[in-house]
Protein backbone atom coordinates (compact mmCIF):
# COMPACT_ATOMS: atom_id res chain seq x y z
CA UNK A 1 0.00 0.00 0.00
CA UNK A 2 2.01 3.11 -1.56
CA UNK A 3 0.86 6.86 -1.32
CA UNK A 4 2.63 9.96 -2.79
CA UNK A 5 1.68 13.57 -2.25
CA UNK A 6 2.71 16.86 -1.58
CA UNK A 7 2.08 20.58 -1.50
CA UNK A 8 0.82 22.36 -4.61
CA UNK A 9 0.87 26.38 -5.41
CA UNK A 10 -1.51 27.96 -7.01
CA UNK A 11 -2.12 31.59 -8.27
CA UNK A 12 -5.88 32.33 -6.74
CA UNK A 13 -7.86 32.90 -9.93
CA UNK A 14 -6.50 29.47 -11.06
CA UNK A 15 -9.42 27.17 -11.85
CA UNK A 16 -10.23 24.30 -10.08
CA UNK A 17 -9.86 21.77 -12.76
CA UNK A 18 -6.35 23.42 -13.88
CA UNK A 19 -5.27 22.60 -10.40
CA UNK A 20 -6.59 18.93 -10.24
CA UNK A 21 -4.77 18.56 -13.43
CA UNK A 22 -1.48 19.73 -12.35
CA UNK A 23 -1.91 17.93 -9.62
CA UNK A 24 -2.47 15.03 -11.15
CA UNK A 25 0.49 15.33 -13.82
CA UNK A 26 2.85 15.59 -10.92
CA UNK A 27 1.82 13.03 -8.67
CA UNK A 28 1.54 10.34 -11.57
CA UNK A 29 5.52 10.86 -12.33
CA UNK A 30 5.72 8.49 -8.80
CA UNK A 31 3.33 5.88 -9.90
CA UNK A 32 4.21 2.85 -9.54
CA UNK A 33 2.60 -0.48 -11.85
CA UNK A 34 -0.61 0.56 -11.17
CA UNK A 35 -2.60 3.40 -12.76
CA UNK A 36 -2.82 6.16 -9.23
CA UNK A 37 -6.17 6.93 -7.36
CA UNK A 38 -6.48 10.59 -7.25
CA UNK A 39 -8.99 12.47 -4.44
CA UNK A 40 -11.10 14.61 -5.26
CA UNK A 41 -10.69 18.03 -4.59
CA UNK A 42 -12.20 20.44 -1.92
CA UNK A 43 -11.05 24.86 -1.71
CA UNK A 44 -12.21 25.62 1.58
CA UNK A 45 -13.16 29.04 0.69
CA UNK A 46 -14.72 30.22 4.15
CA UNK A 47 -11.48 30.33 5.96
CA UNK A 48 -9.89 33.85 6.27
CA UNK A 49 -6.70 34.25 4.16
CA UNK A 50 -3.61 33.32 5.86
CA UNK A 51 -1.09 35.65 5.93
CA UNK A 52 1.84 33.31 4.67
CA UNK A 53 3.14 30.65 3.26
CA UNK A 54 4.30 29.07 6.78
CA UNK A 55 0.55 29.62 8.75
CA UNK A 56 -0.83 27.60 5.09
CA UNK A 57 1.61 24.72 5.26
CA UNK A 58 0.86 24.58 9.09
CA UNK A 59 -2.48 24.59 9.29
CA UNK A 60 -2.97 21.81 6.27
CA UNK A 61 -0.67 19.74 8.41
CA UNK A 62 -2.14 19.85 11.57
CA UNK A 63 -3.53 17.00 13.20
CA UNK A 64 -7.39 18.10 12.76
CA UNK A 65 -7.15 18.96 9.21
CA UNK A 66 -5.00 15.29 8.67
CA UNK A 67 -7.91 13.27 10.26
CA UNK A 68 -10.58 14.91 8.66
CA UNK A 69 -9.63 14.58 5.01
CA UNK A 70 -6.50 12.81 4.58
CA UNK A 71 -5.94 10.23 1.87
CA UNK A 72 -9.42 10.71 1.27
CA UNK A 73 -9.70 14.44 -0.62
CA UNK A 74 -7.44 16.82 -1.40
CA UNK A 75 -7.52 20.37 0.21
CA UNK A 76 -6.48 23.71 0.01
CA UNK A 77 -6.41 27.19 1.22
CA UNK A 78 -5.69 30.66 0.37
CA UNK A 79 -2.14 32.81 1.70
CA UNK A 80 -0.50 35.92 0.97
CA UNK A 81 2.23 35.14 -0.93
CA UNK A 82 5.38 37.91 -0.89
CA UNK A 83 6.96 36.34 -3.77
CA UNK A 84 6.54 39.47 -5.82
CA UNK A 85 6.92 41.70 -3.31
CA UNK A 86 10.30 43.93 -3.59
CA UNK A 87 11.79 43.39 -0.10
CA UNK A 88 12.72 46.28 2.01
CA UNK A 89 16.15 47.02 3.12
CA UNK A 90 15.29 45.97 6.46
CA UNK A 91 14.26 42.03 5.35
CA UNK A 92 17.54 42.19 3.41
CA UNK A 93 19.42 43.45 6.20
CA UNK A 94 18.12 40.42 8.17
CA UNK A 95 18.05 37.74 5.77
CA UNK A 96 21.92 38.73 5.47
CA UNK A 97 22.14 38.43 9.77
CA UNK A 98 20.45 34.84 9.18
CA UNK A 99 22.93 33.71 6.47
CA UNK A 100 25.62 35.29 8.75
CA UNK A 101 24.60 33.64 11.90
CA UNK A 102 23.65 30.22 10.13
CA UNK A 103 27.41 30.04 8.44
CA UNK A 104 29.10 31.11 11.69
CA UNK A 105 27.03 28.30 13.31
CA UNK A 106 28.14 25.69 11.25
CA UNK A 107 31.36 26.66 11.22
CA UNK A 108 31.82 26.76 14.85
CA UNK A 109 29.58 23.18 14.38
CA UNK A 110 32.52 21.68 12.55
CA UNK A 111 35.29 23.20 14.99
CA UNK A 112 33.90 21.41 18.16
CA UNK A 113 33.19 18.16 16.23
CA UNK A 114 34.22 15.06 18.01
CA UNK A 115 36.54 14.59 14.63
CA UNK A 116 38.54 17.56 15.99
CA UNK A 117 39.11 15.80 19.23
CA UNK A 118 43.19 15.59 20.42
CA UNK A 119 42.51 13.16 23.03
CA UNK A 120 42.57 9.28 21.44
CA UNK A 121 39.53 8.61 23.79
CA UNK A 122 36.14 10.40 23.97
CA UNK A 123 33.98 9.71 27.22
CA UNK A 124 30.17 9.05 26.93
CA UNK A 125 28.58 11.25 29.71
CA UNK A 126 25.40 9.26 29.47
CA UNK A 127 26.18 5.67 29.23
CA UNK A 128 29.97 6.09 30.53
CA UNK A 129 31.36 4.08 27.14
CA UNK A 130 34.90 5.25 25.86
CA UNK A 131 35.23 4.84 22.16
CA UNK A 132 38.48 5.59 20.27
CA UNK A 133 38.05 9.35 18.93
CA UNK A 134 38.94 8.42 14.87
CA UNK A 135 36.58 5.49 15.13
CA UNK A 136 33.82 7.64 16.22
CA UNK A 137 31.01 8.63 13.09
CA UNK A 138 29.40 11.95 13.86
CA UNK A 139 29.34 13.48 17.28
CA UNK A 140 26.89 10.89 19.18
CA UNK A 141 27.61 7.83 20.78
CA UNK A 142 26.95 4.98 18.65
CA UNK A 143 25.75 3.14 21.91
CA UNK A 144 23.20 5.20 23.74
CA UNK A 145 22.88 8.05 20.50
CA UNK A 146 24.13 11.07 23.30
CA UNK A 147 25.81 13.93 21.73
CA UNK A 148 29.45 13.27 22.89
CA UNK A 149 30.35 17.47 22.44
CA UNK A 150 31.00 19.34 25.67
CA UNK A 151 27.83 21.38 27.42
CA UNK A 152 29.47 23.97 26.13
CA UNK A 153 29.68 23.76 22.45
CA UNK A 154 25.67 22.65 22.71
CA UNK A 155 24.56 25.52 24.61
CA UNK A 156 26.26 27.64 22.18
CA UNK A 157 25.00 26.04 19.31
CA UNK A 158 21.41 26.26 20.62
CA UNK A 159 22.13 29.87 21.04
CA UNK A 160 22.88 29.95 17.53
CA UNK A 161 19.58 28.25 16.84
CA UNK A 162 17.39 30.44 18.51
CA UNK A 163 19.55 33.45 17.14
CA UNK A 164 18.57 32.27 13.59
CA UNK A 165 14.83 31.73 14.81
CA UNK A 166 14.23 34.72 16.34
CA UNK A 167 15.76 36.44 13.18
CA UNK A 168 13.83 34.43 10.65
CA UNK A 169 10.37 35.48 12.81
CA UNK A 170 11.60 39.37 12.56
CA UNK A 171 11.85 38.99 9.09
CA UNK A 172 8.04 37.49 8.99
CA UNK A 173 7.02 40.12 10.86
CA UNK A 174 8.75 42.44 8.13
CA UNK A 175 7.60 40.52 5.32
CA UNK A 176 3.97 40.83 6.72
CA UNK A 177 4.18 44.78 6.53
CA UNK A 178 4.29 44.43 2.72
CA UNK A 179 0.76 42.71 2.49
CA UNK A 180 -1.23 45.26 0.82
CA UNK A 181 1.10 44.23 -2.08
CA UNK A 182 1.16 40.60 -1.70
CA UNK A 183 -0.76 38.23 -4.12
CA UNK A 184 -3.47 35.55 -2.42
CA UNK A 185 -2.45 32.08 -3.81
CA UNK A 186 -4.26 29.08 -3.40
CA UNK A 187 -2.40 26.05 -1.28
CA UNK A 188 -3.18 22.78 -1.87
CA UNK A 189 -2.41 19.17 0.16
CA UNK A 190 -3.24 16.35 -2.01
CA UNK A 191 -2.38 12.82 -2.05
CA UNK A 192 -2.74 9.83 -4.53
CA UNK A 193 -2.64 6.36 -3.87
CA UNK A 194 0.27 4.60 -6.38
CA UNK A 195 -0.20 1.08 -5.45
Amino acid sequence: MSWTGGLFEFSEKTSKEDMMMEIREQLDENRGRMEPVHQPLILLNNHTVFKSYEEAEEYLESSEMLSKYSRSKNYGVRFLSYDKVKPSKKVEELRRRIDETYVKSVEYGKEHSVKNFKSAYVGCPKCGSRLKSDLVVGDRCPLCKTDLRSKTTLDTLKRYKDKIASLKKEEQEERKKAEKKAEIKWLVHADAYIG
